[in-house]
């Protein structure tokens, strides 16, 4: 519809200059350049509205591979001559020159990691709460004191995902995730540069989710790609994530979850579960694009059967679930949604529609009171 409206425009800006001017020149003319401008007009809108549909967010996940500590310096500029020639009104030239004094420039300490997922990171504020400066840190070894190489790592990355603008691809449409108060939002930023908080809803002293960042590099490790010679590839390209949504919770809480993170990026594996005060496990619901349905029933059994009870408790689920993860999961090819087709919104269509009519509006403006075009008008009758 956008662009039945656009060449509708365009073709009304070449009938409002005919009437004007009388010229099918100038109307040829008016033709290309509003063609020029609504074509400019709607790929720019067009763009926008798509991406803003589209984009979404992973979490990657890999180990430090380096740390980078360079001490701040000052850096001397000697002093230099500029030879300056200027030309005043009457084309006379004169040149001088100008002396610049030497100066200190001072450059702030370098403090950089690098991983295997998110490339390099410049570090200012440390994981215990202080700042990194002139006056600390002071070695690679510091640094790495805070950021041990070969310690996991996780970053945020965006990819486009049509599939978030078809609720009926993974929509539960009996379940309305709105009436189903205290659901987690989906996991978009980062602590620290590099950690991702992937343990929600649990009473954990931090260490259970600490082993699921090592479990999630290890099942991130790059492995040669078996199909492009040379290369390297992450091994299960896999965030798998554990949600509790809470004690006595009714199953129907997992789908609602599922509705509201979308059923999550394209390489989650998301263990939703209730327990009950006990910590007995009433219902584990796997959330995943991936087809491996077996894979989902394994963890879903595993999963019921236990009583989360304790930090080792939740660090041994972690575990066996890594390893099913490890010897079943396949990720899902998101080039097979491929077919879907996003809609150009309501709200940009009416945009665009404003747009051309003050477009419109400014040309018959234009043509109706300006010098060329009262000449026109005038050269018709004689």
């Amino acid at each position: 519809m956008i662009w039945f409206i656009s060449v509708l425009v365009i073709v009304i800006a070449g009938v409002i200059s005919f009437c004007f001017t009388k010229s099918l020149k100038i109307s040829c003319y008016t033709l290309v350049v509003s063609g020029i401008i609504v074509s400019v007009i709607s790929t720019i809108s067009v763009n926008i509205d798509i991406k803003s549909k589209t984009t979404a967010i992973e979490t990657w996940s890999g180990t430090v591979t380096e740390v980078y500590h360079k001490e701040e310096w000052d850096e001397w500029h000697p002093p230099w001559d500029e030879v300056v020639t200027t030309t005043d009104s009457d084309g006379n030239e004169s040149t001088y020159t100008v002396h610049h004094p030497g100066y200190w420039e001072h450059h702030n300490a370098i403090n950089k990691i690098k991983t295997s997922d998110g490339g390099e990171f410049s570090i200012t504020n440390l994981p215990d709460g202080k700042v990194a400066n002139d006056n600390y840190i002071n070695t690679n070894e510091e640094l790495a004191a805070y950021y041990p190489v070969e310690s996991p790592s996780a970053s945020i990355h965006f990819f486009e995902n049509k599939v978030q603008t078809s609720y009926s691809v993974f929509k539960t449409n009996d379940v309305d995730e709105n009436l189903y108060q205290g659901l987690p939002d989906y996991i978009t930023t980062t602590q620290n540069y590099i950690d991702v908080d992937r343990f929600i809803g649990f009473n954990s002293s931090g260490e259970a989710n600490k082993l699921l960042s090592e479990k999630n590099s290890w099942l991130n490790k790059s492995i040669p790609d078996p199909e492009k010679e040379g290369k390297m590839r992450s091994w299960k390209q896999v965030n798998l994530v554990f949600v509790n949504l809470g004690t006595n919770k009714t199953s129907d809480w997992g789908y609602a979850l599922e509705n509201k993170w979308q059923r999550g990026a394209k390489n989650d594996f998301i263990v939703s579960l209730s327990t009950d005060e006990s910590g007995k496990v009433l219902w584990c619901y796997p959330i995943s694009w991936s087809e491996s349905e077996l894979c989902k029933i394994e963890v879903r059994n595993l999963v019921t059967s236990k009583t989360l009870s304790d930090e080792e408790s939740y660090k041994q689920m972690v575990t066996e679930v890594s390893d099913i993860i490890a010897d079943k999961f396949v990720r899902k090819e998101f080039a097979d949604f491929s077919y879907i087709k996003v809609n150009v919104s309501t709200k940009t269509i009416m945009f665009d529609l404003v747009a051309y009519i003050i477009m419109l509006l400014l040309w018959c403006g234009f043509l109706a009171f300006s010098d060329t075009a009262y000449y026109w008008k005038r050269n018709r009758y004689r």
